[in-house]
C-alpha cells in the first residue's frame, strides 16, 4: 500500500501544466478535437522519452464516463474506466524521442482529462504503473458471476476498483514454441507455427496466452495470407486466447529440477467462439524463476467447434487440394519466467459482451430479402458477426457489422434452399455466446421476375435450378463474362488448350471439381468469386460462367483397342447450346452433348451424376472406349437399349471416360508429396525391438488400435492417423518400456559419472537412434535438462527414453527434405529411413547410419548397393512375407475357423505350416535371383515339412524342417497354396467368388465396386448339389451378373481344393468336380481376349503365359502401394518402374531393387 501511495503521489506531482504530461517514460499530448453534448473526439500524441520500442501500449483511466466507440492508428481494450491502446501493425516502432499518434471518438460527456499514463507497463514517471486492468470475464476453473450473469474469473472485485496488476510470470517468447500439424491431400502432413506468442500470469494465478493470428507461419507467404483472411478472419478477430487458473503456491513450492503433472481446465477463445479445454500438462521447474508447461499428449482441435471448417473448405478449393484435415493436433512447450523487471502488467482481455437476444427473421418471397433482427444487450461490443449455415453444415461469416447494430438483410434470391443464422457480439477478439438460431428460406420465386435477374432467360446448354429459383446457364454468355476484365476470371484462370484454366495454384480442371453441376458451381462463384469482390458475378452471371467453365471438358478418344490410355484434343472448343448428332456413327460428339445425353437418357438417374451411385456404380478402369460404346449401344438404358445407339452411345461413353484424368507420361515421373508417415504397429514393434534390444515389441504393439487396411495393405499413409486413444496407448507403452527395459546395453556411462557428462553422452547417442537422425542443438539441450531431473543417471535416462518414445520424431517417419518449399531432396537420414523401412520394416542399422553420416546415399548405384545388402537379411525375408501375405489376401491361417465335423484334419499346426510354406516360397522367388513372373504360378516346386506333405498327400518327405520339393500338377504356385485356398473359403466350403476376386483384384488389379445391398445369399451347402449349381442361382441375378460374369468362372477353376486346402476330385455325395472355365480381359476386363482352362493348373498356365505382362504390371502397382503407402499410386510412376524392371531383367528380385533407382526416389514436393 505504501508503494502504491508513493507511486500515486509521484505521478500526481509530475503533472505539467496544460494538456501535455511530461513524464519519465513518455510525454502525452491529450487534445480534445471535437466535443458535443453526449460525446467527443480526442487525439493523442505520445513522445517516447525512454529506450526505443518495437511495440507499445499506452494505458490510462478515464475520469468521466467516456466509452470509446471508434479508434484509429491502434487497437484498444477497456475494463470499466481503464483503457489500454496498442500500436497498429504499421506504427509499432517507437524510437527514443520518437512520437506516435492515435485518436478516438467516444460517447458520454468527458470528465477531466486523464493525468496518469503508463507506457508498456511503466509509469510515465519512470516507476511501475499503479493503474491497472481487471481480470477478464473469460471463464476459468473457478469462476463467479457478474451482475450481467456473464462468466468471470475468480476475482470478485469490480472492474473499476482494481489497481494495476503487474504480471507475476511472463511467457518467454524466445524459448516457447507452439506447432500444429495440418494434413492435406490425405497424406501430406505439414507443421505450422506462429511468429508471436504472448502470455502472462497475474498475481492471482490468472494465466492468459495470446497469439496474434496474423503471425501464422506456414513456410509459404501466399498460404499465410490466405489463412489470415479465409480461415482466421484475423482482420477483425485478430487473436487467439487461452485462459486458465494456476496454483502459484504449488508452483512456487516445487523444487528446482522437479516435475509435476497438472490437470488444467481453461477457455480457448478462437474465431468468435469460446470453448472449455481440459488437458494434462507436464510441469518442469527448471529453476526458481523458470518453469515450463507442455501437454502430456497432443491436443486435438476440431475446426467444427470453432466455426472454422468453412474456411478450411475455402482454403482447399483455392489451393486445388483434394482434402485438408479438419482436425489438427497441437503441440506446445511454454516457458514462463518470474523475472519482470519493468513490472509489465498482466494481459487484460476485454469483458465478454452480453449475448444478442431474441433473434428473429422473416423472408420476402418476392425480393428474396431475409431480414434479421435482434436485441443489442451489450455496451462494450466492437461489432456483431452474422453467421450462416447451409446444407453443408458449415458456419460462414456472412457479415461483420459495427457496434450498436441490431438488424441485417441477407438476399437469398440467387441461393435457394434454407439457411440457419446466429448472431455473435464481440469486443476485440472476445466473443459473446451466440444468439438463438433461426432458419430462413425461400418457398419459390418466378425466375423471370425483374428482382430475380436483369437478364432474360434464353435457350441454352445447361440449366441451374434450386427449390427457390432456376437460372439458365448459357455457356456463350459465360465466355463473355469469363473474359470481362471487371469480373476478372481470366486474370487468374486463363483457359488453357487442354480445357483446364489457370496455372500453378490457380489451376482448375472441370473434370476434378467438387461441383459438377451448374447450380452447384454457380453457388460457389456467387459466394466466393472473384476474390475480394464476390458480388461482381452473381445470379445469371454466376450461372453463365459456371456453364461456360463446365463446357471446357476436353473431347477424348481412345489411343488403341487394347489400352486405357486417352489423348485429349489439342484444343478445347465451346460446345453448342443444343445437341446435334453427326451423320457418322464413329464420329465423336462434343463432351457437353454427352453430358446432356447422360442425363436425358436416364444414365444419371440410375448410376449417379458421376457413376457414384453405390447401387449401380460405373468402374472406369473396367472399360476401354470401344467396349464401353459397345456396352451402351447394345444394352443401355436397361429395358430400352434402342434409345441410345450410334452417336448417342459414343457421346455418352466419351463423357463417362472424361471423368478419369488423362494420363500423359511424356514428362518425368510424378513426385510424391513431402509428408510424415506414422509407424504401423508392425513397424513400431520392430523399431523398439531394435532400438532397445528387446523382443516384446509385438506384444506391446498389440495393445494399439489395429492399423486400417486400404487396398489390402496396412501402411496406407492416409489411413494412418493419431487420435486420443492411440496417443494414450503410445504414452502408456513408452512409460511401460522405459520403466522395465534393461539399461545394461543402453547406458553410455556409469552410475558414478557426473550427471552433466552422462547426459551429454547418453542423450545424443540414444536420440540419434530413436529419432533416426542426429538431434538438433535445441533438442539436445531440452532432453539433457530432462535427464538431469532424474534422481540418478539411470533414472534420468529412463525419463529421456519415455519422452522420446512418445515424441512425434519417433512415431513418424519423415519424408520432408531439406528445402522448405518446392521440390526437395530427402536428407541422408531420411533416405536411410526410407531404405530401411521399405526393405526391412524397421529402423536403419549401423551400416545405414554410417552411410548417412558420410552422405553416401545419393546415387542410384549407392542406393541399389544398400538395397541388395538389406534384401539379404532375415529382416527382409520377414518384410517381404508381410507384403506377400497382404498382396495375396492371406489371413492368419492357423486361427481360421472351420467346421470340425467336415474338416477334422485341419488343425492349428496345419494352418501354421501352410503359412510357412507360402512365406518360404515367396522369399525363394523374390529374394533370390533368377525367378520370373511365370514362376509365381508354375514353378514346379513348393516347400513342405513332413506334416504338411502328409496332409497334402505327398510322399517322400519327413521331419519338421521345410524342404524344397518337386510337385505334380496338384501343387506348386501361389494359386494352389494351401494358405491361399483355405483363406479364400468359408467355414463349411469353398467359395468361388472370393477365389475369383483374388485373381481379378490382387493379381490383375481389376477392381469392382461393392455389391449392392439385399442381393441375397448363396444357397447353403447341399451334399446333393454341386458348387457351380448353388452359386448359379445367386450370380444369375440381374443385379449381380454384370460383375460376376468376370469372376465366377475363374473361381470355379479352384474347385479341386476344398475349404481347408486339400485336393479333391469329388464333392458332396460323390459329385464329380468340374473345374473348367474361361478367363477374358487380362489387360482390360471387358476386352474380348478369352482363354479356356480345365483346372487350376490350366488357369495358372494362362496367367504365366498370356497373362505375364498384365500380372507383372499389377505386381509392380501392388508393390508401389506397399512401399509408398498410397492406395492409388501414380500411373506414370508405376509404368516407369515396370519399364526399368523389364529392361534390367525380368527377375522378380529386380522388381523391388529398381524402385530405388527411380529418379524421384529421393525427391518430394
Amino acid at each position: 500500500m505504501k508503494k502504491l501511495l508513493k507511486l500515486s503521489m509521484l505521478s500526481l506531482g509530475l503533472i505539467a501544466s496544460g494538456s501535455t504530461f511530461a513524464q519519465g517514460a513518455c510525454s502525452v499530448n491529450y487534445t480534445t478535437t471535437n466535443a458535443w453534448g453526449n460525446g467527443g473526439q480526442q487525439d493523442l500524441v505520445i513522445t517516447n522519452t525512454s529506450a526505443a520500442k518495437t511495440n507499445w501500449q499506452l494505458c490510462w483511466t478515464f475520469n468521466g464516463n467516456e466509452v470509446i466507440n471508434n479508434l484509429w492508428n491502434g487497437s484498444y481494450t477497456t475494463n470499466g474506466k481503464n483503457v489500454c491502446v496498442k500500436n497498429a501493425s504499421y506504427n509499432g516502432n517507437l524510437p527514443a524521442n520518437g512520437t506516435a499518434a492515435f485518436g478516438f471518438t467516444h460517447t458520454n460527456a468527458p470528465g477531466a482529462k486523464p493525468t496518469s499514463f503508463t507506457l508498456n507497463g511503466v509509469a510515465c514517471g519512470g516507476n511501475a504503473s499503479s493503474a491497472s486492468s481487471t481480470p477478464s470475464s473469460i471463464p476459468t476453473t473457478s469462476s463467479s458471476r457478474s451482475s450481467s450473469s456473464t462468466p468471470t474469473t475468480s476475482s470478485s472485485r469490480s472492474s473499476s476498483s482494481l489497481p494495476m496488476d503487474s504480471a507475476r510470470w511472463l511467457l518467454n517468447n524466445t524459448k516457447s514454441v507452439l506447432n500444429f500439424v495440418s494434413v492435406k491431400n490425405t497424406d501430406v502432413a505439414e507443421t505450422f507455427t506462429f511468429g508471436q506468442l504472448q502470455g502472462t500470469v497475474s498475481s492471482s494465478g490468472q494465466a492468459t496466452m495470446t497469439i496474434p493470428l496474423a503471425s501464422i507461419l506456414t513456410g509459404v507467404d501466399i498460404r499465410n495470407t490466405r489463412m489470415q483472411s479465409m480461415l482466421f478472419e484475423s482482420n477483425y478477430l485478430p487473436n487467439l486466447h487461452f485462459t486458465t487458473q494456476l496454483d502459484l503456491v504449488a508452483i512456487d513450492a516445487m523444487a528446482a529440477g522437479s516435475t509435476s503433472t497438472l490437470s488444467l481446465t481453461g477457455s480457448l477463445i478462437l474465431h468468435g467462439v469460446i470453448k472449455p479445454l481440459t488437458f494434462e500438462a507436464l510441469v518442469i521447474k527448471h529453476a526458481n524463476n523458470s518453469v515450463s508447461f507442455s501437454p502430456r499428449k497432443p491436443i486435438v482441435i476440431n475446426s467444427t467447434d470453432f466455426d472454422l471448417n468453412a474456411g478450411i473448405e475455402l482454403l482447399r478449393m483455392t489451393a486445388g487440394a483434394t482434402t485438408i484435415g479438419e482436425k489438427v493436433p497441437v503441440y506446445f512447450k511454454m516457458f514462463l519466467t518470474k523475472d519482470n523487471p519493468t513490472n509489465l502488467p498482466a494481459i487484460n482481455l476485454a469483458t465478454v459482451p452480453n449475448t444478442p437476444l431474441n433473434l428473429v427473421g422473416n423472408v420476402s418471397q418476392g425480393s428474396g430479402d431475409a431480414t434479421l433482427n435482434w436485441a443489442d444487450t451489450s455496451s462494450n461490443e466492437t461489432g456483431f458477426l452474422v453467421r450462416r449455415k447451409g446444407l453443408d453444415g458449415r458456419w460462414t461469416t456472412k457479415a461483420n457489422l459495427g457496434a450498436n447494430f441490431s438488424t441485417y438483410v441477407d438476399n437469398l434470391i440467387n441461393t435457394g434452399g434454407s439457411f440457419t443464422y446466429k448472431i455473435i457480439s464481440y469486443a476485440g477478439s472476445i466473443p459473446s455466446l451466440p444468439s438463438n438460431e433461426v432458419i430462413l428460406g425461400l418457398n419459390g420465386i418466378d425466375p423471370s421476375s425483374s428482382s430475380a435477374s436483369s437478364r432474360s432467360a434464353v435457350s441454352s446448354s445447361v440449366m441451374s435450378s434450386s427449390s427457390s429459383i432456376s437460372y439458365i446457364g448459357d455457356a456463350t454468355r459465360g465466355k463473355t463474362d469469363w473474359e470481362n476484365a471487371d469480373i476478372g476470371c481470366k486474370f487468374c484462370h486463363a483457359v488453357n488448350p487442354d480445357g483446364t484454366a489457370g496455372a500453378s495454384v490457380s489451376k482448375i480442371d472441370p473434370r476434378n471439381l467438387r461441383y459438377t453441376t451448374v447450380s452447384g458451381l454457380a453457388k460457389y462463384i456467387e459466394d466466393n468469386m472473384p476474390k475480394g469482390n464476390p458480388t461482381a458475378c452473381v445470379g445469371q452471371c454466376a450461372a453463365d460462367t459456371a456453364a461456360y467453365f463446365l463446357s471446357l471438358t476436353p473431347i477424348t478418344v481412345s489411343s488403341s483397342m487394347s489400352s486405357n490410355s486417352r489423348i485429349s484434343s489439342s484444343s478445347s472448343s465451346l460446345s453448342s447450346s443444343t445437341s446435334s448428332k453427326s451423320s457418322g456413327s464413329s464420329s465423336s460428339t462434343p463432351a457437353l452433348n454427352g453430358a446432356q445425353l447422360y442425363v436425358d437418357k436416364g444414365c444419371a438417374g440410375c448410376h449417379g451424376a458421376r457413376g457414384d451411385n453405390a447401387m449401380r456404380p460405373i468402374v472406369l478402369d473396367r472399360w476401354t472406349r470401344l467396349t464401353l460404346i459397345s456396352k451402351i449401344d447394345a444394352t443401355m438404358p436397361l429395358g430400352n437399349p434402342t434409345a441410345c445407339v450410334g452417336d448417342c452411345a459414343t457421346a455418352i461413353a466419351d463423357f463417362i471416360l472424361s471423368w478419369k484424368p488423362i494420363v500423359s507420361c511424356n514428362a518425368d515421373e510424378d513426385v510424391l508429396p513431402r509428408r510424415l508417415r506414422l509407424l504401423t504397429n508392425r513397424e513400431y514393434a520392430n523399431t523398439i525391438n531394435d532400438l532397445l534390444n528387446i523382443s516384446t515389441g509385438a506384444t506391446i504393439a498389440a495393445s494399439f488400435e489395429p492399423d486400417t487396411e486400404v487396398k489390402g495393405f496396412d501402411n496406407n499413409a492416409e489411413a494412418s492417423k493419431i487420435n486420443n486413444g492411440r496417443m494414450d496407448a503410445y504414452w502408456n507403452a513408452a512409460k511401460q518400456v522405459a520403466e522395465t527395459v534393461s539399461m545394461t546395453n543402453l547406458m553410455t556411462c556409469s552410475a558414478g559419472t557426473a550427471r552433466d557428462q552422462c547426459a551429454n553422452t547418453f542423450v545424443p547417442a540414444f536420440g540419434k537412434k530413436a529419432f533416426r537422425r542426429p538431434l538438433v542443438a535445441a533438442e539436445q539441450t531440452s532432453y539433457s535438462n530432462l535427464f538431469r531431473l532424474g534422481s540418478s543417471n539411470e533414472a534420468g535416462a529412463r525419463l529421456v527414453i519415455q519422452s522420446m518414445l512418445s515424441s512425434p520424431n519417433f512415431l513418424y517417419r519423415a519424408e520432408i527434405g531439406s528445402v522448405v518449399s518446392g521440390a526437395s531432396n530427402l536428407t541422408p537420414y531420411e533416405t536411410a529411413n526410407l531404405l530401411s523401412y521399405t526393405f526391412t520394416g524397421s529402423m536403419p542399422d549401423a551400416t545405414l547410419f554410417t552411410e548417412a553420416d558420410n552422405n553416401r546415399l545419393t546415387t542410384p548405384a549407392q542406393l541399389r548397393t544398400q538395397a541388395e545388402r538389406l534384401l539379404a537379411t532375415t529382416k527382409a525375408a520377414s518384410q517381404f512375407s508381410h507384403f506377400g501375405l497382404q498382396w495375396l489376401h492371406v489371413d492368419d491361417v492357423a486361427n481360421l475357423q472351420r467346421d470340425k465335423t467336415l474338416y477334422p484334419q485341419f488343425t492349428q499346426a496345419i494352418g501354421t505350416a501352410m503359412k510357412t510354406e507360402l512365406e518360404t516360397f515367396l522369399n525363394e522367388l523374390f529374394l533370390k535371383p533368377g525367378y520370373k513372373m511365370a514362376d509365381v504360378f508354375n514353378p514346379g516346386f513348393t516347400f513342405v515339412n513332413g506334416t504338411l506333405a502328409s496332409y497334402y498327400g505327398m510322399s517322400g518327405v519327413s521331419g519338421t524342417n521345410f524342404q524344397k520339393v518337386t510337385t505334380n500338377s496338384q501343387r506348386g504356385g501361389v494359386l494352389a497354396m494351401g494358405a491361399v485356398t483355405t483363406t479364400l473359403a468359408t467355414v463349411t466350403g469353398s467359395h468361388p467368388i472370393h477365389r475369383g476376386l483374388l485373381v481379378r483384384r490382387n493379381l490383375l488389379c481389376q477392381d469392382f465396386a461393392p455389391p449392392p445391398p439385399n442381393v441375397g445369399e448363396v444357397e447353403p451347402l447341399n451334399p446333393n448339389k454341386p458348387t457351380r449349381e448353388r452359386f448359379a442361382a445367386h450370380t444369375n441375378n440381374p443385379n449381380c451378373q454384370s460383375c460376376h460374369q468376370y469372376i465366377d468362372d475363374i473361381g470355379f477353376g479352384f474347385e479341386n481344393y476344398d475349404a481347408v486346402g486339400r485336393f479333391r476330385t469329388t464333392e458332396g455325395n460323390n459329385i464329380a468336380i468340374n473345374a473348367s472355365g474361361t478367363i477374358s480381359g487380362l489387360a482390360v476386363m471387358t476386352e474380348s481376349d478369352s482363354y479356356s482352362f480345365t483346372d487350376l493348373r490350366g488357369l495358372s498356365t494362362v496367367l504365366a503365359t498370356a497373362g505375364t505382362e498384365s500380372t507383372s504390371k499389377c505386381l509392380t502397382k501392388q508393390y508401389h502401394r506397399f512401399t509408398t503407402g498410397v492406395s492409388e499410386p501414380n500411373e506414370c510412376a508405376v509404368r516407369s518402374s515396370y519399364s526399368r524392371w523389364q529392361n534390367k531383367s525380368t527377375d522378380l528380385r529386380d522388381m523391388m531393387l529398381e524402385t530405388v533407382t527411380s529418379p524421384t526416389f529421393l525427391t518430394r514436393k
